[in-house]
């Protein structure tokens, strides 16, 4: 005799007995999850915060360094996405999977939906509070908006019978498939919709403002090109990480601009190809503008959501354990105090391979650190300078090195305006010649310490100094692989602080050209040849190489 369920389906028949029981229990699984990340999505712009970015972000901050290194270095960019993505891929998973085992646990657990319910309620609640939404209030919102699509997909697939075993054979086959289409789409508009997110929006009301003019112009100094440097002072500044950009072989721009044959870039390198037999400067096209706009600066940090800070509601506080008089800043005393200057500065990531473009230079406004710091009456004890940000990000930096540097600057503005939020407003540091690990954003609090302290990236194994390789003040071609060398025109300085473009004129034949690109600072150190990655002894090293057709 054949075995039969109660509806007249064969239990024997994979079709319709216990092993498509499974897979439609999975599949059940599995969209409730999926709406529950739609739910999540839909109540994220309420909460000013994502589930899936609270767990990203949390995975981040426990994750070891050598694997934030190895994460970093293998997907750039796309690694805070790809995390996120994944993340909701595999809540999606663990639906599924406990759907499929759900008719094995017991009968005490499924049998209490109440608790169940509640479980959920509380899971919900935690995971916006690990996403940053702390307000009561907006936590119980959000978790109810969240949960209601889950409920009511669950009522209404108990009700006709989705969730249990029944409906007949013909039934039984579709309903895995529609389950999977199911899964599909809405598990699909979830992650999608949170993935999407990440995207800056640049349409909301909270957008940088005007700053007004420059308070004194002679604060900055930045705007006219640095002096010429001596071997003994390049020397000494190179060891302190402020190596000026100042040059023996600076050239001013020719205004003619040739009509232009062909453009191409490789990496930094830009070719041009024009029909002209004299000079034609540094403004062509397809070259970086000398001055970086806010709106093409580079942009890393570790976050997955970036911190938004209401100006309005902002203090900073200058004062800890090395200090004797600690006091606060609204973001108006900030803007205008009287010590503000405007001052050019390039900023290189530490994770920048070479020739690759995590490097820009911008025009920042800001009051130097050491003023700040010496309003608070720092004592004899004062070792560090400790820079804390709105999302627990930390750094340090010696008393002593921001003492003797005024370049070290507490910024605000950034190319005449306010800093946008991913550039860390109200306020970050900014210090010329170190990695941008080092300009710690979204500040809050600044403390004067008596202790050594080690700050984010320090815990996770990275340069502590975090000095940048080199600043040239030469620059070298060479067109045949490095077999000879000729040296390119370099033009003025934009600031102290800030790179300088260059410019190789050649005339070639026909054919492959293969380019390589090295530098020599003031004390005449040449840049290495030998590659390393940019973790491996804080920067990346080695020799720029491009190979084009003429």
């Amino acid at each position: 005799m054949d075995a039969a369920t109660s509806d007249g389906t064969d239990s024997t028949d994979p079709q319709t007995g216990p092993e498509r029981d499974r897979v439609r229990r999975a599949g059940l699984g599995a969209i409730c999850v999926a709406f529950w990340l739609v739910g999540a999505t839909a109540a994220a712009p309420l909460a000013d915060g994502h589930p899936l970015f609270g767990l990203a972000q949390a995975s981040i901050d426990a994750s070891p360094g050598w694997l934030a290194t190895l994460v970093i270095e293998t997907f750039g960019k796309l690694a805070q996405p790809l995390l996120v993505a994944g993340m909701g891929i595999g809540i999606l998973a663990f639906g599924a999977a406990l759907g499929a085992v759900w008719h094995r646990l017991p009968a005490a657990v499924r049998g209490r939906p109440v608790a169940l319910g509640g479980g959920l309620l509380v899971t919900t609640a935690g995971t916006f509070v690990l996403a940053g939404v702390t307000v009561p209030a907006i936590v119980a919102g959000v978790t109810v908006l969240t949960t209601v699509p889950v409920a009511a997909f669950l009522a209404l697939s108990l009700r006709d019978g989705t969730g249990v075993a029944g409906g007949g054979a013909d039934a039984s086959r579709r309903r895995p498939i529609l389950q999977g289409l199911g899964v599909a789409l809405v598990g699909a508009v979830g992650v999608a919709g949170a993935t999407r997110t990440l995207v800056p929006d640049e349409s909301g009301t909270d957008q940088p403002q005007e700053l007004p003019a420059e308070p004194d112009a002679s604060a900055g100094g930045s705007d006219t090109p640095a002096p010429e440097a001596t071997d003994v002072t390049a020397t000494a500044k190179r060891q302190e990480g402020t190596t000026r950009t100042a040059t023996p072989t600076v050239t001013a721009t020719p205004t003619a601009t040739p009509e232009v044959l062909r453009r191409e870039r490789m990496g930094q390198i830009r070719i041009t190809e024009v029909d002209a037999d004299g000079p034609f400067g540094f403004d062509f096209t397809g070259m970086p503008r000398t001055v970086t706009p806010a709106a093409g600066h580079y942009v890393i940090d570790k976050n997955v959501d970036d911190p938004e800070i209401d100006t309005d509601d902002w203090t900073l506080s200058v004062g800890g354990p090395a200090a004797e008089d600690a006091y606060e800043l609204d973001f108006d005393d900030l803007t205008g105090h009287e010590e503000s200057r405007d001052q050019v500065t390039t900023l290189l990531c530490i994770s920048n391979e070479v020739g690759d473009g995590l490097v820009s230079t911008g025009r920042w406004r800001g009051i130097p650190l050491k003023t700040l710091v010496e309003r608070a009456g720092p004592t004899d004890a004062a070792m560090d300078i400790v820079t804390r940000a709105a999302d627990g990000y930390t750094e340090g930096i010696p008393w002593e090195y921001v003492r003797e540097h005024p370049e070290v600057l507490l910024a605000y503005g950034l190319g005449g305006k306010t800093l946008p939020t991913e550039h860390g407003a109200p306020a970050r540091l900014l210090i010329p010649g170190r990695y941008g690990m080092k300009s710690t954003k979204w500040i809050t609090d600044i403390e004067v310490s008596d202790a050594d302290h080690e700050g984010y990236w320090d815990q996770r194994g990275w340069s502590e100094v975090a000095v940048i390789n080199m600043f040239s003040y030469t620059v070298e071609v060479s067109l045949d692989g490095g077999e000879t060398w000729g040296r390119a025109d370099i033009e003025e300085p934009p600031g102290e602080y800030a790179w300088r473009r260059w410019r190789h004129d050649v005339e070639r034949a026909r054919g492959t050209v293969d380019v390589v690109t090295r530098m020599t600072d003031a004390t005449g150190t040449r840049q290495t040849s030998e590659e390393t990655a940019p973790h491996e002894g804080g920067g990346s090293t080695g020799w720029h190489q491009a190979s084009f057709e003429v």
